[in-house]
């Protein structure tokens, strides 16, 4: 039997041991941590050797003070084994995308390689669009944002409203509109480790209404899944209520259709009423209720560059439309590549047709919920229930000991990527807090995770096995870190700073000695 797996399973039976659970919930609890038996709808043709693997922890150790203690300045030649930084553009992709990328033509207009991305796009969401490429997710914020603002729907003393913005985000918003993104995130939002609320990522439809009558709201957006919430779906109920409100107030409605697809499978899977439905039907329904949407390619595309604008025909008198495709002829070529290649454009259009199939989505949230039940059972807190792309761990509860204003969230991050070469990303305080001009924190974020984003079909079911591993084996010793990190260098407190921030540990002696154990 696989050690880590062993490990895990011993935990178990400690617990049955101790009278802490029953035998039945002993059996039903490591049976959920096989892997799953059934098939799964690949086949792997292709590899690539990790060199991480020959990395110690006092090499990792030398390489992240060279980096500044942050985790986006290493890689795989400096240590990363196991990479669950982001799920962005990381993913392997099928034959099919490959062939795809093969019969692409790189004509500046008229190319046939956009027809094929724009029939994608209208065969998943429907013909009432007008498709822009663009060449990521966060050029397709910067122009539509813009867009917005000149063709007048975002005024100069207006806010945009999210359930919740991730980072990027916020800084484009924070940035273009001179204004924070005000986020109503939804009342189960607030309790991130229970496992009740199926649709954790939903905007709450009574607090927009309060805030509407208050005025000055130019635009809601709902991010699909809420990556900030733990990659918590939003439910369709809760897409058509939020509708009926910004119709009611003359205010319109945008996705940031990120992970539109695994949205639409916890719809299918989680809401009553929808389980009879194909994915393809119940995105369209999803994109019938909104105006337009930003998407990111390098996600529920499976592509490693790409993105999008969609945008309604006759939306604001297609004023919008306009502003878009005027601001991607400037920045990024025409409007019939967005700074792509043609390649990736027919990557991108194979890549919708194949993630908006049942048998990938069963896999590939079934992926990020069986580290999740790992983890779980390796008594590491988490939020629950299970997102779609990422299993998020309570940074907060897991270190404890570590004083709450040292960043626990980066902390964890450090460590296991120092002592395991597992690299996740912090979603909390240095991303969030309220913070002084100097990077300490005077206000906390709402939470401090530590998210590890799982690329798709890229890892096994040995590497969440191995992962799990490292957190049962890392939680023997956290109350031994007794502090976290400080920043100390490239800030400038503008929403980005997580890119590029230099930090030291408080106490270097305990975290090192800690890890080197």
């Amino acid at each position: 039997m696989n050690q880590a797996l062993s490990k895990i399973i011993q935990l178990e039976l400690e617990k049955l041991e101790n009278g802490s659970q029953s035998l039945e919930e002993t059996t039903n609890a490591i049976q959920s941590l096989m892997p799953q038996a059934e098939a799964q709808p690949f086949l792997i043709k292709s590899t690539q050797h990790v060199a991480g693997t020959a990395m110690s922890t006092e090499q990792r150790l030398d390489a992240l003070k060279n980096a500044g203690y942050n985790v986006f300045h290493v890689g795989e030649n400096t240590g990363v084994l196991v990479d669950f930084l982001t799920d962005s553009g990381t993913g392997s992709m099928s034959d099919k995308q490959w062939a795809a990328l093969m019969q692409a033509t790189e004509w500046y207009a008229g190319s046939k390689s956009f027809l094929e991305f724009e029939n994608a796009f209208k065969e998943v969401c429907g013909n009432e669009f007008t498709i822009l490429p663009a060449h990521q997710g966060r050029s397709a914020e910067s122009t539509f944002l813009e867009a917005l603002k000149k063709a007048g729907i975002v005024k100069e003393n207006q806010k945009i409203v999210f359930n919740t913005a991730f980072d990027t985000t916020h800084g484009w918003v924070t940035n273009i509109t001179g204004h924070a993104p005000e986020n109503l995130y939804c009342e189960a939002y607030e309790k991130p480790l229970d496992h009740d609320a199926p649709f954790k990522g939903n905007l709450e439809p009574n607090r927009l209404k309060e805030r509407i009558a208050q005025g000055g709201v130019g635009a809601v957006f709902l991010t699909i899944t809420n990556n900030t919430s733990g990659g918590q779906p939003v439910s369709l109920e809760n897409i058509q209520a939020t509708r009926q409100i910004c119709d009611a107030n003359h205010v319109p409605l945008f996705f940031d259709a990120c992970r539109f697809a695994e949205n639409a499978y916890f719809i299918q899977q989680k809401e009553p009423g929808q389980n009879q439905k194909t994915i393809r039907d119940i995105v369209r329904d999803m994109f019938s209720y909104v105006d337009g949407a930003t998407f990111s390619a390098k996600k529920d595309a499976k592509a490693n560059i790409g993105g999008a604008i969609l945008i309604r025909n006759g939306f604001a008198g297609d004023k919008v439309a306009y502003h878009a495709k005027t601001l991607t002829i400037m920045r990024d070529g025409f409007i019939s590549y967005g700074g792509l290649a043609g390649r990736d454009l027919e990557i991108t259009a194979q890549g919708l047709r194949e993630t908006t199939q049942e048998d990938y989505l069963r896999q590939r949230v079934g992926q990020v919920q069986y580290l999740h039940r790992l983890l779980h059972a390796a008594g590491v807190p988490l939020v629950h229930p299970c997102g779609g792309h990422a299993v998020y761990v309570d940074a907060r509860e897991f270190l404890d000991g570590v004083p709450e204003d040292q960043y626990r969230g980066w902390t964890l991050s450090l460590a296991l990527f120092a002592k395991y070469g597992i690299r996740g990303v912090e979603i909390g305080d240095v991303m969030y807090a309220k913070k002084d001009g100097n990077g300490k924190r005077l206000a906390p974020a709402k939470n401090d995770f530590l998210r590890l984003a799982i690329p798709r079909l890229t890892y096994a079911s040995e590497h969440m096995l191995y992962t799990a591993a490292c957190f049962a084996d890392f939680s023997k010793r956290r109350k031994e870190l007794s502090s976290g990190v400080r920043i100390t260098g490239n800030f400038e407190n503008n929403g980005f700073d997580h890119f590029f921030a230099r930090f030291e540990p408080v106490d270097p002696e305990n975290f090192r000695q800690t890890l080197l154990t």
